[in-house]
């Protein structure tokens, strides 16, 4: 072999191996499943924080949470999804306003509370198979609350532990609802025709019972 042959030769080599070298280096480094997670060519993952910005969520098979400043993974819990990766088996998540809980809901409608730091399941509900279900934390944490917005209807769930407080029909199919936390009260806003009423949740005057107020009308549309 020519001395020029086997300079070419260690060259190579040691190019080869520097690459090598790199690329174990970069795996070692990344988290397990990260291109399951992060994917810049599939644009089918979500990141949201938690209302105090301590928490970054990054989720769309598996749901990771983060260290908003450091980047540090703090909790990682597996979401199931079947075969279209556009029709998530995670249908929603929702942190709770303050940053301690995730809670889950399945396709099923089935909903699942996690506590963060721990990673324990502190409350999972086992009745909503059907129905077109969406999940809203009230401001104070309290309550979760399971909104149909077809029928429309809302359920009250404790947090976290999700016991079925109280429920209430909200107008006729697909009306208009929305909702605002008062001075420790749910008050929801539906409309009847050109009308617009309210319910309070609690109401007063029911002791320790835990009911919607009788619908009021607040004025037209």
């Amino acid at each position: 072999m020519k001395p020029a042959d086997a300079i070419a030769l260690i060259l190579t080599a040691s190019l080869l191996l520097i690459i090598l070298l790199k690329r174990s280096a970069s795996t070692g480094n990344e988290p397990r499943n990260y291109q399951d997670l992060i994917d810049q060519d599939t644009g089918y993952s979500y990141v949201e924080f938690t209302p105090d910005s301590l928490y970054k969520i990054e989720y769309d098979s598996v749901v990771r949470v983060r260290d908003a400043t450091s980047g540090k993974l703090v909790r990682e819990f597996a979401v199931w999804v079947n075969r279209y990766p556009d029709n998530p088996w995670l249908k929603q998540m929702q942190p709770d306003p303050t940053g301690k809980y995730l809670a889950f809901l399945d396709s099923r409608n089935i909903v699942s509370i996690y506590n963060i730091v721990t990673g324990e399941c502190e409350g999972s509900n086992d009745y909503y198979f059907e129905g077109n279900h969406h999940i809203y934390f009230s401001d104070d944490g309290k309550y979760l609350l399971m909104v149909d917005y077809r029928e429309p209807s809302v359920d009250i769930l404790s947090c976290p532990e999700l016991e079925y407080i109280a429920s209430s029909g909200l107008g006729y199919y697909r009306n208009n609802i929305r909702w605002e936390n008062k001075d420790g009260k749910l008050i929801f806003y539906f409309e009847v025709a050109d009308s617009l009423y309210k319910t309070i949740f609690p109401d007063d005057g029911h002791g320790d019972s835990l009911v919607f107020s009788k619908p009021a009308p607040v004025g037209k549309i």
